[in-house]
């Protein structure tokens, strides 16, 4: 059997850290979740695997090449505009030549997948969808089905009182080529949404099959954290295949680290290769760090992840925190509770809280420089706003020699292409007919003003959310 890697998807719930690494890449323990779901298909007896991108496509065909460093064959089929998760298989017509295998690059888990393929044939399936038990069903897709596995019902995250099973799905599916027939071409198609209503719709062989194992979502904040305080314990037995020394009980460290004899370190922890730990410092339990990654003296560290080469200064307290890589986290920083942290190698700075938006009136603007007197600088502009218009005006705090990047940050996530800027000028990003960004750098100002205007106050409210979301705020705590 051929597989087939959901992997195109913006990773919308986990920005803005997938801003600048797609989601696939995302790393678990150190390594990128996709990497993890290529091994497990080659575990099954999957060797050619195709691979769906689109969001930062090239980072995702550059990391896994032609799949030889796995042992497997890699194709991949880049989707010009995002097809959902079942549309994107039309394209693989021509690589599908039998009964494949789907899974979603978000996904981590331990089945054995053998008996569900015995199933799949003996029930004589178009689509078996793989299931398992969870204690929370509610947060995914429920299954019900009749005593032979024929799938009867589905509800997608539903309220705890509509809650009629236990059976989630886990985005995992063996399919037949004859399903490729119910999939449109020319627009976005869910499988939970638009495929599964449509087969049971038209009586087609949908059949689920119920494995027991390690199994995890991890696309949302709590369960990336969940995903490795699981690998942290001794169940998952991800230690035999890692090549990690334990130095002391539940502490494993990578080759080439540098730990100062007045580093403490309670374990479970995970310390990457050629990372360096300073005196005075305590790194706490369930806490993952990166490949070279520089902790200076007198910092602590609990229940966070640290991606590839952060440095963390001095005097500086990490708790319940995801930082990404190449961050600088600035001399005697202090970060709590799931603080979201992206950036380049060059930023150093401080993190701190949301800033507030406020809804205002506002119609255009276009790329011309913003200073005193200019026909469209901000207080020229305020006051030719019409009262009728929809917009949002979000202030960002960010130091002066930090936002021509920010700025440009946000206009890749936006447009996914790069553009110079002059942050003297007021930038006008035209992202449909009726949605607009507008982006005013301001030169001697500490911050970034962004009005969004849209067809309504709930869409120009979300646009300036994300663009609230995506640009991490630098300054001092």
């Amino acid at each position: 059997m051929k597989g087939v890697i959901l992997a195109g998807g913006k990773g919308s719930r986990m920005s803005p850290l997938t801003l600048l690494t797609p989601k696939p890449l995302v790393p678990i323990m150190n390594i990128p979740v996709i990497d993890l779901c290529i091994s497990w298909l080659k575990s099954q007896g999957v060797t050619e695997i195709a691979i769906t991108i689109h969001h930062l496509a090239t980072k995702i065909q550059k990391h896994c090449g032609d799949g030889s460093k796995y042992g497997v064959k890699l194709v991949y089929f880049y989707e010009t505009n995002p097809m959902g998760t079942a549309g994107g298989l039309q394209a693989l017509k021509e690589f599908i030549d039998g009964t494949f295998i789907v899974i979603s690059s978000d996904v981590v888990n331990q089945f054995d997948l053998q008996k569900a393929v015995t199933f799949h044939f003996e029930s004589r399936s178009d689509l078996t969808v793989i299931t398992t038990s969870i204690a929370h069903p509610e947060h995914y897709g429920i299954v019900i089905k009749d005593k032979k596995g024929k799938v009867r019902c589905f509800l997608e995250k539903p309220p705890q009182h509509l809650i009629f099973s236990d059976q989630i799905n886990t985005g995992i599916y063996i399919i037949e080529p004859s399903i490729l027939n119910y999939i449109p071409s020319d627009r976005p198609f869910d499988f939970s949404h638009d495929l599964f209503p449509l087969l049971l719709q038209k009586n087609v062989a949908l059949y689920s099959f119920s494995l027991e194992g390690y199994w995890i979502d991890i696309g949302q904040i709590h369960t990336y954290h969940q995903v490795h305080r699981d690998y942290l314990s001794p169940f998952l037995g991800w230690e035999e295949k890692r090549g990690y020394k334990e130095i002391k009980k539940g502490v494993w460290v990578g080759p080439n680290c540098e730990i100062d004899p007045l580093c403490r370190i309670e374990g479970p922890v995970l310390i990457g290769e050629g990372s360096q730990l300073s005196s005075n410092t305590i790194i706490g339990a369930n806490t993952v760090i990166g490949n070279n990654c520089v902790i200076e003296s007198d910092c602590f560290i609990e229940d966070s992840i640290l991606w590839d080469g952060v440095q963390i200064k001095k005097d500086s307290h990490i708790v319940n925190c995801v930082i990404a890589s190449f961050v600088v986290v600035e001399e005697g920083a202090s970060m709590v509770d799931n603080m979201l942290v992206f950036g380049k190698k060059e930023i150093q700075s401080k993190i701190s809280r949301s800033v507030a938006s406020k809804p205002v009136d506002f119609f255009e603007s276009g790329e011309q420089e913003d200073h005193p007197g200019s026909e469209y600088s901000m207080e020229k502009l305020e006051s030719k706003i019409p009262f009728d218009a929809i917009v949002t005006v979000t202030k960002i705090h960010c130091p002066s020699n930090l936002k021509s990047k920010m700025v440009r940050i946000l206009i890749e996530s936006m447009l996914e292409k790069t553009k110079d800027i002059n942050i003297k000028e007021g930038i006008k990003l035209h992202l449909s007919d009726n949605r607009w960004v507008y982006i005013f750098p301001f030169e001697m100002e500490e911050y970034i003003t962004i009005y969004t205007h849209a067809e309504s106050i709930e869409v120009a409210r979300a646009m300036a959310y994300e663009c609230r979301n995506q640009i991490t705020i630098y300054q001092g705590v």
